[in-house]
């Protein structure tokens, strides 16, 4: 498969409109339909919605922005603070746009006392298996965090990188998100979890699975066979597994 699509969607007024902003909006509007049903279905206020997402959309900027900076281009970052500022240059990492967001619910429930902090992160984690399935897509129309060499019947020549056969790992990740979401979704709707199941879970599978995807990915090795994102990966999937273990296991204090 040749994969050549022009970024910019479409131009309005002058201001060109990139499909990977479209994914971004996207996203946040599927989040936004998804929190409205668990509201709903749980009968929490919903007057509380929109400024839940506000305050979660500008942690995941902030967070996702400024883990870019400090993990993976901190010599640049030094040289030049202002880098931060510069968005549209790209840069922003899924690892901080997580922790991002738990500091934005911390900081809403602290404001809010009628939710709790595991009730908003379960769900949370739940919608962002779906937007970040989108946002992949997105990735992929910018032939962006594509894939290794390889001569699989699937492989895909981005013709604004190098026109070589390639693993389309954004797409390989879109899907992988997008059954996981689905799994959270069934268990969701199956059965009352305890507090910490979704987030617990979400860690050990998204990315366990992220790990795993890596390996097929064009990235600098910085320890043995690892990429900074494996060890930032491996590192949540730990988190993820101590969470389980603590929170779903009755007989661990």
């Amino acid at each position: 498969m040749v994969w050549s699509p022009n970024p910019v969607a479409f131009s309005v007024f002058g201001l060109n409109i990139a499909w990977y902003g479209i994914s971004w909006s996207l996203a946040i509007l599927c989040g936004y339909f998804i929190f409205l049903y668990f509201f709903k279905n749980e009968k929490k206020d919903i007057s509380k919605l929109v400024p839940f997402i506000q305050y979660v959309f500008i942690g995941v900027l902030l967070g996702a922005r400024l883990f870019e900076m400090l993990y993976y281009q901190l010599d640049s970052f030094i040289s030049d603070p202002m880098l931060f500022f510069r968005f549209r240059e790209g840069g922003l990492a899924s690892h901080g746009a997580m922790i991002g967001t738990i500091l934005a619910i911390l900081l809403f429930v602290k404001n809010n006392k009628d939710f709790s902090f595991w009730w908003l992160l379960d769900r949370s984690v739940i919608v962002v298996s779906l937007q970040g399935a989108i946002i992949r897509i997105g990735n992929f129309f910018n032939s962006e965090l594509y894939g290794k060499l390889t001569d699989v019947a699937w492989a895909v020549k981005f013709v604004y990188v190098d026109f070589e056969s390639r693993h389309p790992v954004q797409l390989y990740e879109a899907l992988w998100l997008l059954v996981c979401f689905l799994l959270f979704m069934y268990l969701y709707k199956t059965g009352r979890r305890k507090d910490a199941y979704f987030t617990s879970l979400f860690l050990i599978v998204i990315l366990g699975g992220r790990v795993v995807l890596e390996f097929l990915k064009e990235s600098d090795l910085v320890f043995y066979y690892f990429s900074q994102t494996q060890i930032a990966s491996i590192f949540g999937v730990s988190i993820g597994i101590f969470i389980f273990f603590r929170k779903q296991l009755m007989f661990i204090k």
